[in-house]
């Protein structure tokens, strides 16, 4: 039996009929040469860049974007970036989850904004809704703090961005799109267990409680997310302290030593190390930079 022609339209109608829920949102210039690490989003997330070159590499292959040009990048895929050398990258984005769409894709979609400053717009009247008091290093899964006035204007504002989206997207590997639900085959305790660390990863000995959380032995458990993830629970886990950490270096004036402790670094000196090694530069140094 042949298998379905992946159309945009359909997979559009489906987004725009699914509830969709913004858990991030964020401008942000990251320093030339800067390298994401290698993993699996489990959100989808449309970006949007604003300055300089960003090199986008989905399942194995690799996007140029440059200023003025929209990326989608499918839940549930694999991902690195990188800025260009020598030249410092401004970009926006937002992640979400939508509820019962009907393709799953493993690869990026891409194209050029044909009226820059209508999608720059319709992200600063988003950011203008996130509320002042809630990071914008995301959501947790658990109960928004978000009105319900304020959860669908933000909706509205992204199913448009969407809308203006797919009518002109193009796939940058034609072979990762598929017709099949990829997030359909994780296994429960992992969906359970990524749900649970992005609601919990503050609190003390946070791997301990997840274990009890789960139905799988600690050993199996890290196996299968090391095999789906391409990390370690535990480097998950810091990589989710770490930018809680880096909005309260840029936002606060809390001390550094504070702020490691408060999201769950004991030794500063570790801390720092941690910090430097995921964001490029110190806590202090990013502190000093945003200042």
């Amino acid at each position: 039996m042949t298998e379905p022609v992946f159309s945009p339209a359909r997979y559009l109608t489906s987004l725009l009929r699914a509830r969709l829920t913004l858990t991030h949102l964020c401008t942000n210039t990251f320093h030339p040469g800067r390298l994401q690490m290698d993993e699996v989003v489990t959100t989808h997330r449309l970006i949007l860049v604003l300055r300089g070159h960003l090199l986008y590499k989905v399942d194995g292959a690799t996007a140029q974007i440059s200023p003025g040009q929209q990326i989608f990048v499918p839940a549930w895929t694999r991902r690195v970036w990188q800025s260009k050398r020598r030249q410092e990258v401004e970009f926006s984005w937002f992640e979400f989850t939508a509820d019962e769409a009907e393709e799953s894709l493993h690869t990026l979609f891409y194209r050029s904004c044909g009226n820059l400053a209508l999608e720059r717009d319709a992200l600063r009247r988003m950011l203008r809704l996130w509320p002042k008091n809630l990071p914008s290093t995301g959501l947790g899964s658990g109960e928004s703090p978000l009105d319900p006035m304020q959860q669908l204007q933000l909706e509205g504002e992204v199913k448009a961005i969407l809308g203006r989206f797919w009518p002109q997207a193009r796939p940058l590997n034609p072979d990762g799109v598929v017709t099949f639900s990829l997030a359909a085959e994780v296994h429960p305790d992992l969906k359970l267990a990524l749900a649970w660390m992005q609601e919990n990863f503050l609190r003390p000995e946070a791997l301990h409680a997840l274990y009890g959380e789960i139905h799988l032995s600690p050993n199996h458990f890290r196996l299968l997310f090391r095999r789906v993830m391409g990390c370690s629970p535990q480097d998950y886990l810091h990589r989710l302290r770490l930018r809680r950490a880096r909005h309260l270096v840029v936002d606060s004036d809390l001390p550094l030593k504070q702020i490691a402790s408060q999201v769950g670094f004991a030794d500063p000196l570790f801390f720092s190390r941690q910090y430097h090694r995921f964001w490029g530069l110190s806590p202090r140094q990013d502190r000093s930079q945003k200042t």
